[in-house]
């Protein structure tokens, strides 16, 4: 109620959610409120060039120029509001006396965009670039499950222990022991009191796998996120590939930042409800980021990442690239607790414009031993969440490249590749799949 007093007058003007006032459930059930903020972008953006360029008597003019520059001002004051979350970059947001504070977009070395840049600024770019990836799943607190040289060195640490038993204390379990989680019978008369829990402890392969759990928020896959291929060059990168590389990790830091929100949501939870012991995965909603695949929609080859072995559906909202935005598919492969969909879908719609066109899901098998991931005793899913980003030129605009300004304002097409380096490898256009 304080936030709608306070701007009320922007609400009434039709600014509708761009500071993320709890309605992301509606837009997703809906699709209402991502298609209100970018009607509202576009009408604003037509009523501010209308008084800009609108012929006026002179008279009238000078009758009413205070009244002109009012309104005008109270336009780009609402349309800031309504596009503040693609101006600002969450990703690099500070929380100061409780509230968020992002810092202005802007590429990650000035001077660069749109280029051509200098030809060191251009190298540098590339060096901050991988510099940037690097710390890209950082505030996540991400992990990964055991290898096996993991668990063998575990083992190998257990074995020791079971050398000198009284100094440990232990039973160490062994395969007969183990087939009791699956409730046979079988093991030593001396484990057969030991619970379920305290069997898997002294497994090698469940040991090692808990200490890993309890350090990580979420696993995170080796190659859920994928580098722009201009960090394996050594010359200066031209124009396009910097765009790409710049607005593929402005598109990943978007995604991170929705899924730490949500995790960091649960971990105050837990501290206010004196669990902070439980701040780790299997308590967070979002427990596996499997893979992130961004479709080739950022101008020529090259732009997407991920993009092998992936089906794109069909997209029912009809948007495709127009003179005020550009549109880029995105599929998320994640692995979430059953009930986090709407708010993992509401802090979407808090870091940018972003509307689901297509949700899967699948069962994940249960895992009595608890090796490999851990996810907790909470039903889970596996879930594919197929998304559409749009972005408006008003904002990205000054940053893309002369040579793909006209493509990206036309609707994507695998034939759109001024530079020649021939067709994407993978999450190209498919027969009956129109692409968005």
């Amino acid at each position: 109620m304080a936030f709608i007093k306070a701007n009320l007058t922007w609400i009434i003007f039709g600014v509708i959610g761009a500071a993320g006032i709890g309605m992301g459930v509606w837009g997703f059930l809906g699709g209402s409120e991502v298609e209100a903020k970018m009607a509202v972008v576009n009408q604003l953006t037509g009523t501010v060039k209308g008084m800009q360029g609108g012929a006026q008597n002179q008279a009238s003019v000078a009758a009413k120029a205070k009244e002109v520059e009012r309104r005008q001002k109270e336009a780009e004051r609402a349309k800031d509001v309504a596009l503040s979350v693609q101006k600002n970059n969450a990703f690099y947001e500070v929380v100061e006396s409780g509230e968020r504070k992002a810092a202005p977009r802007k590429p990650l070395v000035d001077n660069v965009l749109p280029g051509p840049a200098d030809p060191a600024a251009a190298i540098t770019f590339r060096e901050e670039y991988k510099n940037a990836f690097a710390a890209l799943t950082a505030r996540l607190r991400p992990g990964d499950k055991p290898a096996q040289d993991e668990i063998q060195s575990e083992q190998f640490q257990m074995d020791q222990i079971s050398k000198n038993p009284s100094a440990s204390g232990n039973v160490q379990a062994t395969p007969w022991d183990i087939f009791r989680i699956f409730g046979a019978s079988g093991g030593r008369p001396e484990a057969a009191n030991r619970s379920s829990l305290e069997i898997l402890r002294d497994w090698a392969a469940s040991r090692i796998a808990y200490k890993k759990a309890e350090q990580c928020r979420v696993y995170v896959e080796p190659n859920a996120f994928i580098k722009h291929k201009l960090v394996m060059g050594s010359q200066a990168p031209p124009p396009n590939e910097i765009w790409q590389a710049q607005m593929s990790l402005w598109i990943q830091q978007d995604i991170v930042t929705a899924i730490a929100r949500l995790n960091e949501k649960r971990a105050a939870e837990l501290l206010a409800a004196n669990r902070a012991a439980d701040d780790w995965v299997a308590f967070m909603p979002v427990k596996h980021i499997q893979k992130v695949s961004i479709g080739n929609h950022l101008g020529g080859m090259g732009g997407g990442s991920n993009l092998e072995q992936v089906n794109w559906p069909t997209s029912m909202t009809g948007k495709t690239a127009n003179n005020d935005m550009f549109v880029v598919p995105i599929q998320l492969q994640l692995v979430i607790e059953e009930a986090a969909l709407p708010g993992l879908l509401e802090e979407f719609c808090g870091v940018g414009f972003y509307t689901p066109i297509g949700i899967q899901f699948s069962s994940v098998r249960p895992n009595p031993l608890q090796t490999g991931n851990v996810y907790g005793d909470g039903p889970v899913v596996k879930l594919q969440l197929d998304l559409e980003g749009y972005y408006f030129h008003v904002v990205f605009g000054q940053w893309i490249p002369k040579e793909l300004q006209d493509m990206l304002k036309k609707p994507y097409s695998d034939a759109s590749d001024p530079f020649g380096t021939g067709a994407p490898t993978g999450g190209g256009m498919r027969p009956g799949i129109r692409r968005p």
